[in-house]
């Protein structure tokens, strides 16, 4: 999309050159600025997706760390509720003994 952009300029600067020498008409020279102006627009929403893209993925990395967070944190409460479940469970059986 930049490299698109690059031409149009030099097309455009070329183009104001030759019309400068009146090598080309004011309507060449007017479809040449319109193509850069165009290319340039298609470049600035191009960027604005790119950094809306970058947003989004920064959210869904920090929620990929939430729940790995959470995972853990659930995965050690179940660990700690299995054992302390076996815990009971054998002094009651060592009671009852």
């Amino acid at each position: 999309m930049e490299q698109e952009m690059a031409i149009e300029q030099k097309n455009y600067e070329r183009d104001s050159s030759l019309r400068q020498i009146l090598v080309i008409t004011q309507v060449e020279i007017d479809q040449s600025k319109s193509h850069l102006i165009q290319k340039k627009s298609a470049l600035i929403g191009a960027k604005i997706n790119l950094e809306n893209v970058q947003m989004q993925l920064n959210q869904l990395q920090i929620s990929i760390l939430d729940l790995q967070s959470e995972y853990h944190r659930s995965y050690w409460q179940l660990t700690d509720n299995i054992s302390r479940s076996l815990d009971a469970l054998s002094n009651q059986l060592d009671y009852e003994a």
